[in-house]
């Protein structure tokens, strides 16, 4: 995933799907959390998401990924955070907010909840401690 992401840079298929791959490998199995360290993972999903800032999809996919790895691993916040994930997160927030109507109502692409999750989750804040479920956050 992470190979096909570097060649890759500009798809968004690679870039959203691989973002989401990321995050569910990371809870698949504990020890892809030392790949992902070593690898850099935060920083591949970051490059997404600003590689692709016009894609909606990759937005919505990139920070729900960041909001489930920095809601996994310490570590893994930490890295996402010095890597630049607030930065990515908020500049979705600020190119796709038109969509937050739609997000309300169920139908829209999730780039401003899952942003809001993401930024949430890396500064340690746990949906649960908002009075949010996780069940809405995903």
């Amino acid at each position: 995933v992470l190979s096909a992401m570097d060649a890759f840079p500009h798809s968004e298929r690679v870039g959203g799907l691989g973002s989401l791959a990321l995050a569910n490998l990371v809870y698949k199995d504990d020890s892809n959390v030392e790949v992902m360290l070593e690898r850099h993972g935060p920083g591949r999903i970051i490059r997404a998401m600003i590689n692709l800032g016009g894609s909606v999809q990759v937005q919505a996919a990139g920070s729900w990924a960041l909001a489930a790895i920095a809601g996994k691993n310490e570590d893994l916040r930490e890295q996402a955070l010095a890597d630049g994930a607030a930065d990515a997160c908020e500049a979705a927030i600020a190119r796709h907010g038109e969509h937050e109507s739609e997000e309300t109502t169920g139908s829209g692409t999730g780039v401003a909840r899952n942003s809001r999750l993401a930024l949430d989750r890396l500064q340690g804040i746990e949906p649960e401690e908002q009075g949010v479920t996780e069940d809405q956050c995903a």
